[in-house]
């Protein structure tokens, strides 16, 4: 039997045919012989050497896509309005066995090679907050009673910051210093900004504002807010929306007093 014949009968057995089954049980039955037995042995190892070239072909093939996510990404992207692109998820990109994590609006310049984006990191800051509006707010009820704080007053207040919004980092516009992605680096629900009460949390607390985005985080980064409210002098008025909405520095806080409670044991 020929090395194409028997290729064929491997690929294509006929129930009906002896040489269908190994040669060696069909010599063994005196149906076959050594002939088939050398040539079997062959195309098996024919077939063994043609599927690792295809694996090794489809793996270099999946990696060339990896490479070029940013271009296809960016592509795809370029026709989204800004705002658009500063909500949408956060994007993961793979590269010689190297993971970072982009935000859209990076992606969307049409970078030709994804090693670029894997050189310049950039967390996903933009991406929706850990919890929704309705446990956050949970939250800030919980702890600006357990300080003696009126919660209505906080939810009011804070719904002009971040409280209101899904989005864990600011949505403002903003370059240069103070900037990340794009956005002011105002992060969480009391928006703690990067180079004002934002460094004074990162600096009590040791921890970075930029990966506080978690359901402790968010927690921690109200306990923080509603106690610095009470122990500062500025009170309210270190938020923006406080001072819009005309609230006085100590309002309401007469009996308030700090807990500590975003304070690692």
């Amino acid at each position: 039997m020929s090395y194409l014949k028997y290729k064929e009968t491997l690929q294509n057995p006929n129930p009906l045919s002896a040489t269908t089954a190994s040669p060696a049980a069909n010599i063994g039955s005196g149906l076959g012989t050594r002939a088939n037995l050398d040539v079997y042995k062959r195309t098996t190892q024919k077939l063994s050497q043609m599927e690792s070239e295809a694996t090794a072909k489809a793996l270099a093939k999946l990696r060339d896509t990896s490479i070029n996510m940013g271009t296809i990404l960016g592509s795809a992207m370029k026709g989204m309005p800004p705002s658009d692109r500063s909500t949408t998820s956060s994007i993961t990109v793979v590269d010689e066995g190297k993971e970072t994590v982009a935000t859209p609006e990076q992606i969307s310049t049409g970078n030709p090679d994804a090693k670029s984006i894997v050189k310049k990191p950039i967390k996903a800051s933009l991406s929706r907050m850990a919890l929704s509006q309705e446990e956050r707010q949970k939250i800030m009820r919980e702890e600006a009673t357990l300080r003696g704080i009126d919660e209505d007053l906080a939810v009011r207040i804070f719904s002009g910051e971040g409280l209101a919004q899904d989005s864990y980092q600011s949505r403002i516009p903003r370059d240069g210093s103070g900037s990340l992605g794009g956005f002011e680096a105002s992060f969480g629900d009391t928006q703690l900004y990067i180079k004002g009460l934002g460094a004074d949390y990162q600096k009590e607390t040791g921890r970075n504002l930029v990966d506080e985005n978690t359901p402790e985080g968010l927690r921690r980064m109200i306990q923080w807010s509603l106690d610095e409210i009470i122990t500062s002098k500025k009170g309210w008025s270190s938020w923006s929306a406080a001072k819009k909405m005309k609230i006085k520095p100590k309002q309401g806080l007469d009996n308030a007093k700090p807990v500590y409670n975003w304070k690692e044991d």
